[in-house]
């Protein structure tokens, strides 16, 4: 069943304000294997912060009500999520009560289905920036040919994709940081995050839908990328971090090796840009085209 068109541009406003609270930070940090000492422990230096992209779990809600809108018609068991772009205001802090939306941006004709712009809004009390994310996922849709229509509306401030940086084959590593993937670390993260889609949790839901067993989030791999960068690329510090994203190309499964290796690439204005990718045990890419740029 194809996607209803006539609800781009259709918002998904939060119900209620979200409270960040220091054990949610907490937890969602360490079920992304991150025990940075900002976001653990509420009595650090400068007080405790939520890692940069748990603004995806504040909007969670939001696109749980676009996802399961009848109208929409997404079959959430043939969902996958294949590019997220986010951009970071200030650190978000315990207490604060954040607002937040999601907007269908964009449907178009993919082959073998169709793809589903999303931009995701996080918002403090004064209108200030949280979070920032436009996200594009796939619903499959077998024997559906690309046609290259697609309806797309005009937000104004919506994010655009980010364009990885020029990296030569020659270029040497910044830093390489191996992960492995626990065996309860998609159970856990669906806690954090609150995203309990069963391809992620149910192995048998997982096989009927056509996957050989239970997936990693896509989000929970980007986490984890995103702690290895923070830790290595800035120093610890979450605040310097502003913005993040990359191409999901490929499943991650529990057991697996997951190598996050980084490049530096260029500065400018006060921002470094470092290219990164993501890949698994066999050597084959997870996450491509990674972008993090840092303030200097």
């Amino acid at each position: 069943m194809a996607l209803n068109r006539e609800l781009v541009g259709k918002s998904y406003p939060g119900t209620a304000p979200w409270v960040v609270a220091a054990d949610h930070v907490r937890a969602y940090a360490l079920a992304t294997q991150s025990e940075n000492p900002r976001y653990v422990d509420p009595l650090v230096a400068g007080g405790q912060v939520a890692p940069p992209i748990y603004g995806v779990v504040v909007g969670q809600r939001a696109v749980e009500q676009l996802l399961l809108d009848p109208e929409l018609a997404v079959d959430t068991t043939q969902l996958l999520h294949t590019e997220q772009h986010m951009r970071f205001g200030e650190p978000m802090r315990p207490g604060e009560a954040l607002t937040y939306e999601a907007i269908v941006v964009a449907i178009g004709d993919e082959r073998g289905g169709e793809n589903l712009d999303v931009a995701l809004r996080v918002r403090r009390s004064d209108g200030s920036l949280a979070y920032d994310s436009l996200v594009r996922l796939f619903i499959r849709t077998p024997g559906v040919k690309r046609t290259g229509q697609e309806r797309r509306a005009d937000i104004p401030g919506v994010l655009k994709r980010s364009l990885p940086p020029q990296i030569t084959a020659s270029s040497s590593p910044l830093f390489e940081q191996t992960l492995h993937v626990a065996d309860d670390q998609s159970l856990r993260y669906a806690d954090a995050s609150g995203d309990y889609n069963p391809i992620h949790r149910d192995p048998a839901l997982a096989k009927a839908a056509g996957l050989p067993g239970i997936i990693l989030h896509g989000m929970c791999t980007l986490a984890m990328a995103q702690n290895a960068l923070v830790d290595q690329g800035g120093g610890g510090d979450p605040a310097l971090l502003k913005a993040l994203g990359g191409s999901f190309t490929r499943r991650v499964q529990p057991g697996d090796d997951l190598t996050v290796r980084a490049h530096a690439a260029a500065e400018s204005q006060g921002v470094r840009t470092i290219g990164f990718e993501v890949t698994k045990q066999n050597g084959k890419a997870v996450i491509k085209d990674g972008v993090a740029e840092f303030a200097r």
